[in-house]
């Protein structure tokens, strides 16, 4: 028989004895507390999956951020040109609104449309004397003569993204252009009454023949009435005014 006089003798024995350890520890510890290992180890398994999912939450989460700001980045972008084209139809249609009026004062009587072929041949001779074009001809104007060398370097420098659909179109509008053979050329707004619009239009239409033909471009306006200050604004911009009277 086992005999148990003191608390080193009962280890040993439990020691030795592993069921006798396991009946003790039944016996002094709570189901609760016989069950904490195992639920330990079910918490850190949960723990686990929790931890895992809350990186895959994490991972879609910067997921769905990173393209929330490539559609806001495209957003803005979509945003910005949208607000161009705006600007660029509203300068579109003040410059219509321009051209009407100017339309109406040009050409809505027989006069404007009488002043406009009459001034017409004089603009060779003011060319040659007053702008030095040694052989100048006629290289557009608007009742559809158009020259064969200028119209295929509108085409080339549109074809080479020089100038726009929009700057080529606009050109073809000028009332006149004469040009010369070493590359010179005039750029012609014709109207009875000259106003701002004629004098930017004219420099406008210039720069975009430059830039199509690399040549020397001159913008000049034929008119028959100009006030002092549109005058002055001429000379500005670089502008020439023909003042040729009518009738």
């Amino acid at each position: 028989m086992t005999t148990i006089n003191t608390i080193e003798d009962l280890v040993r024995i439990l020691r030795e004895q592993p069921a006798w350890a396991e009946a003790v520890r039944a016996v002094l510890l709570t189901e609760d507390l016989l069950d904490l290992p195992a639920r330990f180890d079910r918490f850190v398994q949960s723990q686990e999956e929790t931890n895992r999912r809350q990186e895959e939450t994490n991972r879609r989460l910067s997921e769905t951020l990173a393209q929330q700001a490539e559609l806001l980045a495209e957003l803005k972008e979509i945003s910005e040109d949208n607000r161009q084209r705006l600007t660029s139809l509203e300068e579109r249609v003040g410059s219509l609104e321009g051209r009407f009026t100017r339309m109406e004062g040009r050409f809505g009587n027989f006069e404007g449309g009488q002043y406009e072929g009459m001034v017409r041949t004089k603009a060779l001779a003011r060319a040659h004397i007053q702008l030095g074009f040694e052989a100048p001809y006629v290289a557009l104007h608007q009742e559809g003569l158009a020259d064969p060398l200028l119209v295929s370097a509108i085409a080339h420098a549109r074809r080479d993204n020089l100038v726009t659909t929009e700057d080529s179109g606009d050109l073809f509008e000028t009332d006149l252009i004469i040009s010369d053979g070493n590359n010179r050329h005039a750029v012609f707004e014709i109207s009875l009454t000259a106003d701002t619009s004629d004098i930017l239009r004219a420099k406008q239409r210039a720069g975009i023949l430059e830039t199509i033909t690399s040549g020397a471009v001159i913008p000049v306006i034929i008119t028959a009435r100009i006030d002092d200050a549109r005058y002055e604004q001429a000379d500005e911009e670089g502008v020439i005014v023909f003042v040729i009277s009518y009738p």
